[in-house]
């Protein structure tokens, strides 16, 4: 088996670290005896969502976040026909932003992707935070900091409940969102070292969706799990 994998905006979006979420992501593909290639792309390149098996975007500056968020409007019709195949597709930190209808700052309203219908509004601070969030399509609790400038409203697909920490807004204990096969949070850390239940459930999912006959390989990665239920434990005491 081959997996494409889509590493988008990996020079404009690449705050702490994220890109460590495709390096561990392929070293576990590659552990099940597939045969992964990660194409890495940013503005101005051609491409078609639908030749990749996995979309990735990371986290970014405000105003490079700006500048991906223009050049991928040009592919919105293909991403959302990426989205509606089932494909799947992991946004983190402030790419998430891009997801909803328009982004807020001051007098200045920015269109979005459009694929959910949440509102992005700037903030003049920074919010900051660990957290502990709760998801029905995980079994055990994610964890990871989120450090963010705006809050998300009227998001209606929310991915996380959020047990510790912040969540989109000060009047609601949702974080993330999620659609089909797409999962998106501000949660960075990065999100898939540190939470090994998450990786396995892409892992799986990128794979079942290439072939469902495939006989997925049980592997036990004790470090992880030890390093997570670690961070998890000091959270919960706090």
């Amino acid at each position: 088996m081959e997996i494409k994998i889509l590493h988008l905006f990996y020079d404009l979006l690449n705050l702490y670290g994220e890109y460590g979420n495709i390096s561990i992501l392929a070293s576990r593909l590659k552990d099940q005896g597939v045969k992964v290639i990660i194409d890495k792309k940013t503005i101005n390149d051609q491409y078609s969502f639908n030749d990749y098996d996995f979309v990735y975007i990371g986290s970014g500056t405000e105003n490079k976040l700006l500048i991906a968020l223009e050049d991928m409007k040009r592919h919105k019709d293909d991403f959302k026909s990426y989205i509606d195949s089932n494909k799947v597709a992991l946004l983190t930190g402030n790419s998430i932003e891009m997801l909803g209808k328009e982004i807020i700052d001051n007098e200045n309203r920015i269109e979005g992707l459009n694929v959910f219908d949440f509102v992005v509004k700037k903030l003049e601070d920074r919010k900051t935070s660990d957290v502990i969030l709760k998801s029905t399509l995980f079994s055990e609790d994610t964890v990871g900091f989120i450090n963010k400038q705006a809050n998300i409203e009227n998001n209606n697909n929310h991915l996380f409940n959020v047990s510790f920490g912040i969540g989109d807004n000060d009047d609601n204990t949702y974080e993330g969102v999620c659609k089909n096969n797409l999962i998106a949070t501000y949660v960075i850390g990065p999100l898939l070292i540190r939470n090994p239940h998450i990786l396995k459930y892409i892992v799986e999912k990128i794979i079942k969706n290439k072939d469902e006959s495939f006989n997925i390989k049980e592997i036990d990665y004790l470090n992880e799990k030890e390093g997570y239920e670690l961070v998890l434990r000091e959270l919960q005491e706090r």
